[in-house]
This record gives C-alpha cells, sequence and structure tokens, in this order.
C-alpha cells in the first residue's frame, strides 16, 4: 500500500461531491493534480483546480518537474485562450491544455468561458481558518458549477483540505458532518474522507525536527499533523426526551428554538418546537430582540458557545444545527 494518498481510490460516480479532509503532506493536491492531469489527458477531457482568491492564483507555486514524472508526460503552465476568447492561467500536458487554474473570488469573470471539455472541479484548501471564507461562499460555488456544467447531471466536484476546521461554510450549508472516517450522505449525493494517515509515513514524519517543534506550538493533537478534530465524529443531533426539562425559549433570525436539558448525560438540547409562554426568553442578535425577548450578553453567548465546544449542546434536526453553528461560529476563531 503507498505511503500516500491516492485521491481517485476515494471517488464514486454515486457520489459527484467528494470531500477529503487530510492532515498536511499525505499528498492531497499533487495525486489529485496528478491524477485528473493524467485521466483528462488520455478522455480528450479537462478540469478546474479552484482556490478561495486571486492572490492564491498568482503566487500558485506548482512542481511541473514531479507532476511530469507522476504521469509521464510533459507538464507546464501557461496562459491560454480559450475558444471564447478569455485568456486563462492553465496546465497543460505535452501542449494540450488540460486545467484551468481558477479563483473562486472572482468567478463571476469566467461566466463567458467555454467549459464544455470540464468534468471535474477541484477546490484545494476550502477550508480556511483564519475565516477568510467568502461572503455567502457556498452560493457562490454553486453558481461557479451551475456555469460550468450546463448539464446539471455531468455535475463532478472534488474539495480538499487539511484537517482544521469541521465548521466550514460548506458542511454547514450542505447540512453534512462526518460521523466517522468515511461519510456518506447517498440523498445529497455527498461523501466525505477523514483521511488516516499511513503508518509508514506517519513515522517518517513525526521524528523530524520540524514535526516535533509543530508539535510544541500545536499540541500533540495539532491539525498539521493529525486529522484530530474537537469533537470529532459526533454529528451533534440528538433527540428531545421524556423528563427532559425545558429551560430557556430563544429567538434567532426571526424564528423560536425551545432549549431542554436532560440531566442524566448533562446534554443541552436545542428544538425547533419552542413554548413562546415560557418566561425565560432570549434574543440571540439585536435585530432578534423585543421587549418580551432581551438580547443575550457576553456571558450567554459565550456560555452557550462552551456547551456546544464541550460536546453538551446538541440539536433535534439538521437546519437547526446549521442556524445555531452558524451563530456560534462568528466567535470559534478568537480562542
Amino acid at each position: 500500500m503507498s505511503k500516500y494518498i491516492h485521491v481517485s481510490s476515494f471517488e464514486q460516480d454515486t457520489y459527484p461531491v467528494t470531500f477529503i479532509i487530510g492532515a498536511r503532506g499525505v499528498g492531497k493536491t499533487v495525486h489529485a493534480l496528478s491524477e485528473n492531469l493524467k485521466r483528462c489527458f488520455e478522455n480528450g477531457t479537462q478540469f478546474i483546480y479552484l482556490r478561495r482568491y486571486q492572490t492564491e492564483i498568482d503566487t500558485l507555486s506548482i512542481n511541473l518537474a514531479l507532476l511530469s514524472d507522476l504521469i509521464g508526460h510533459e507538464v507546464t503552465l501557461d496562459n491560454i485562450k480559450d475558444e471564447s476568447g478569455r485568456t486563462s492561467k492553465m496546465i497543460l500536458v505535452d501542449g494540450e491544455p488540460v486545467c484551468y487554474i481558477l479563483a473562486l473570488s472572482v468567478a463571476s469573470k469566467y461566466k463567458s468561458n467555454d467549459y464544455s471539455k470540464v468534468d471535474k472541479i477541484v477546490y484545494d484548501e476550502f477550508i480556511d481558518i483564519n475565516g477568510r471564507e467568502l461572503k455567502n461562499e457556498t452560493k457562490l460555488f454553486i453558481n461557479f458549477a451551475m456555469t460550468v456544467f450546463r448539464d446539471f447531471s455531468k455535475y463532478r466536484a472534488l474539495f480538499l483540505a487539511n484537517a482544521t476546521d469541521l465548521y466550514n461554510c460548506y458542511f454547514l450549508d450542505f447540512e453534512v458532518m462526518p460521523r466517522s472516517t468515511v461519510t456518506k450522505f447517498h440523498d445529497k449525493g455527498i461523501k466525505i474522507i477523514m483521511y488516516r494517515t499511513n503508518a509508514e509515513l506517519d513515522d517518517e514524519r513525526l521524528n523530524t525536527v520540524l514535526a516535533k517543534q509543530v508539535g510544541l506550538i500545536e499540541g500533540e493533537d495539532g491539525s498539521s499533523l493529525s486529522n484530530n478534530f474537537d469533537n470529532q465524529f459526533n454529528d451533534f443531533i440528538d433527540k428531545v426526551k421524556n423528563g427532559d426539562k425545558y429551560i430557556c425559549t430563544y429567538r434567532l433570525n426571526g424564528a423560536y428554538y425551545g432549549m431542554f436539558y436532560h440531566q442524566d448525560d448533562q446534554r443541552y438540547i436545542i428544538s425547533d418546537k419552542a413554548d413562546l409562554t415560557f418566561k425565560r426568553k432570549k434574543a440571540l442578535k439585536f435585530e432578534d430582540a423585543t421587549n418580551d425577548f432581551p438580547v443575550v450578553d457576553f456571558d450567554d453567548f459565550s456560555a452557550l458557545r462552551g456547551m456546544f465546544k464541550g460536546t453538551h449542546l446538541f440539536f433535534t434536526n439538521a437546519k437547526t444545527r446549521t442556524y445555531f453553528i452558524k451563530y456560534l461560529k462568528k466567535g470559534m476563531y478568537s480562542d
């Protein structure tokens, strides 16, 4: 078994969208590029390598010699004018344009491009721990995908990222969360892979000076070297049980939610079923505040976020989970 990842082995036709999350240095980007360059060159098709910002494209460094060795053809980089007359940065294989290199932040500029040969979008580093997600990013990506795949049935997307933040906009907006190393959402056509590093590569990497220094800075479970997450493989979904105590009614984005407390395991459960007659009421945003619903203070917000980060806060359905995690997320990076 190879010590580096082979991205294509995780993709399935029945799951057009694949998320692969793994530690640095396992070969996600190199293998995604090499496998798709070889496949598209042989099939006469193309794919798109997507990043978030144009600055990432402008400063992008690609090991062309390594890719050439991996696929057995000459790989080069150039600015190419397509059939629509627009110029794009592209990766070429033996002189044939095979891969567009584009930025999601300026995707609206690409609407006139000819993507008739494109059969996949590879979005690299879709997770950003610095909170630099674009406004309405998931919608921007979907709109771009609709521009690329005029025939929606041909839609294929591969998302790659380091193990950093489960609560990214794509998981929230698609209402998915990894429950194991491989999680499939058949009705949504989504597959999530939490990639486990090969033991041989782990031994090589973890015994280096750099890895030891990273461990000192990030801790032994640091995201750069492992796939360990806070609250890993917990989908935060639970049912309200008989005997659970109703303790608060919340108002968020104009909707009402009830919070219950399950004493046996000290879980708090937020339901979309709310008791508007209950005495304790809180608005979670200033725009939700009324005379009956005073806005939460910083201590209330911190306590609610602490419950979630401590795996004590659950939700009765994925949509409620999405709304609340989006609300709590604005403080996720301040710690």
